[in-house]
């Protein structure tokens, strides 16, 4: 995955261990850290893994990993996940979740990086960008009008981010539409950006872009596959179908294998902890 990370510059730290009138932010780093002394105090119960922005963004126990045995090998890339966070909640640990930051599962880049450093002269772009790519032909009247707000709006801001640089809230607005842009048409083309990679022909590492894609596909589908076998399911909402951690390689398929293999149709997309629709 590839993300794009912001320090959440609305929250305030509530005066912990800084000096309010000097530094009243508290950073994404700041957070995490706190928060991990929290999980490790001598009062709490024992956890593996606390989320922000599902593993996005991730603290990790690592003893408790491999109290469980760890990861499981066998299933790679896809769904290998969900097998391990159940097999800890099965195990008994703690699995909490919260907010640290702004977390933007994105799939393109910035045209530049000193945006984020708020460098004047650098502007928020990046190729793709809807509000620059045009309403579409099949635009109704109120969509065109609404996408020729957002370029005025735009278009408003240059004078500004030359002198001064980026604010905020265009920072997270830019984001935003970088994450939409990876999840139109349901997500079908967030991968697309492994057959963008260009250069390094002559490296000893090198790996043909769509070849490197097609292989990456056939082992999310393989992933697939070997976890709907070991848990006689196809999704992650084993815990909404009442599979147990002791059911692993012993259950019976709930699907026909002779109308499709394990890694298409059931439950794919299906959130491990309560069930419900989860693309992210």
């Amino acid at each position: 995955m590839d993300v794009l990370v912001l320090s959440d510059e609305d929250v305030k730290k509530n005066d912990r261990d800084h000096d309010w009138d000097h530094d009243p932010y508290a950073t994404i780093y700041e957070r995490c850290v706190g928060l991990l002394r929290y999980l490790n105090g001598p009062d709490m119960p024992p956890w593996a893994t606390h989320f922000f922005a599902f593993d996005h963004l991730a603290l990790v126990n690592r003893d408790a990993y491999l109290e469980v045995g760890a990861w499981d090998t066998q299933i790679p890339y896809y769904s290998s996940d969900c097998d391990m966070y159940l097999r800890l909640h099965w195990a008994g640990y703690w699995q909490p979740q919260s907010e640290a930051g702004l977390i933007f599962d994105v799939a393109s880049v910035l045209d530049d990086i000193a945006a984020l450093f708020r460098v004047p002269g650098a502007h928020a772009s990046f190729k793709g960008d809807p509000v620059y790519v045009g309403a579409g032909d099949g635009s109704s009247e109120d969509q065109r009008a609404h996408h020729e707000a957002d370029l005025k709006r735009e278009k408003a801001m240059y004078p500004w981010v030359e002198k001064e640089g980026e604010t905020f809230a265009h920072l997270v607005e830019v984001a935003g539409r970088m994450q939409d842009l990876k999840w139109v048409d349901e997500g079908l083309r967030r991968n697309e950006w492994q057959n963008r990679q260009t250069g390094g022909h002559s490296d000893p590492f090198y790996r043909d872009p769509e070849g490197f894609a097609a292989g990456l596909e056939t082992l999310v589908d393989a992933g697939r596959r070997v976890f709907a076998d070991k848990w006689g399911h196809r999704g992650c909402d084993l815990l909404a179908m009442g599979i147990e951690g002791k059911d692993a390689w012993r259950l019976e398929r709930d699907w026909d294998i002779r109308e499709s293999p394990g890694s298409v149709g059931g439950n794919w997309g299906k959130d491990w902890m309560t069930g419900s629709s989860d693309l992210d």
